[in-house]
């Protein structure tokens, strides 16, 4: 039976469900740690290729030092034909839940830095709280390129690490076959709202001072706090009235 027929339904086995999200949130927690970077640094584009070769070099080796660990360490016998089987299946499933979800990482972690820049007073992925339009334009722009690097540098490495795994034994599994696809992929889509909101949550509720405003960082010491023609920004809220508290 083919393994992804079962990912979404209650008959899926809770190791398939297990890898799937843990996979997702390791993978999501990662980019946006990576998205939090300034996009113009060289640091920034490092990182990118850093972790696409960790992550293509983990997937082909991952079978052959199975089996040596499995023999030499553990001294214990070869699979059998089902065991193998069964096996190489899960690892081709944790195969494709991994190219799914880190896939989906680099497009929610380029549009969450966008779209929470508006609301950084709350949101910490590495903002520079004082960027006028221009800079901001500039920073955008800059947030585009690093996705399409790392949507270039992953589909790369999945794409050579599908091919030595194919020879590895490791099935190729795709979301769209199989008689009860559209269930894995409402479960897919669940998950990864969930995950989402739940890894967003790791970088909210800021607790420190802004770098670069004032002496201390305090942030109702920068100016862009303030009112512009009249009218109060959405941070004037957040003016603490001691200093310190922020």
């Amino acid at each position: 039976q083919d393994p992804t027929n079962t990912l979404g339904t209650a008959s899926a086995p809770p190791r398939i469900r297990y890898s799937y999200l843990h996979t997702s949130a390791q993978q999501l927690i990662g980019r946006l740690l990576v998205a939090s970077q300034d996009p113009t640094n060289t640091l920034g584009t490092a990182s990118v290729l850093l972790i696409g070769i960790q992550e293509f070099v983990l997937r082909v080796s991952y079978v052959p030092k199975q089996r040596w660990i499995r023999k030499n360490i553990w001294r214990l016998p070869p699979f059998t034909a089902a065991e193998e089987a069964e096996y190489l299946g899960v690892l081709g499933i944790d195969n494709m839940s991994s190219m799914q979800s880190e896939l989906s990482a680099i497009l929610l972690a380029t549009i969450i830095k966008i779209k929470m820049f508006e609301h950084r007073v709350v949101w910490d992925f590495g903002y520079a709280p004082s960027e006028d339009s221009q800079e901001r334009s500039a920073r955008e722009a800059a947030e585009i390129r690093a996705m399409f690097l790392a949507l270039f540098v992953e589909s790369l490495g999945n794409v050579l690490a599908m091919a030595v795994q194919k020879r590895q034994g490791v099935p190729h599994i795709s979301s769209f076959a199989g008689n009860r696809y559209r269930e894995t992929l409402l479960f897919v889509m669940a998950a990864q709202v969930m995950l989402t909101g739940m890894c967003m949550y790791t970088f909210a509720n800021r607790n420190m001072g802004w770098l670069g405003c004032g002496y201390d960082g305090a942030l109702c010491e920068c100016a862009f706090v303030g009112s512009r023609g009249g009218k109060h920004t959405v941070l004037s809220a957040f003016c603490c009235t001691e200093r310190g508290l922020w």
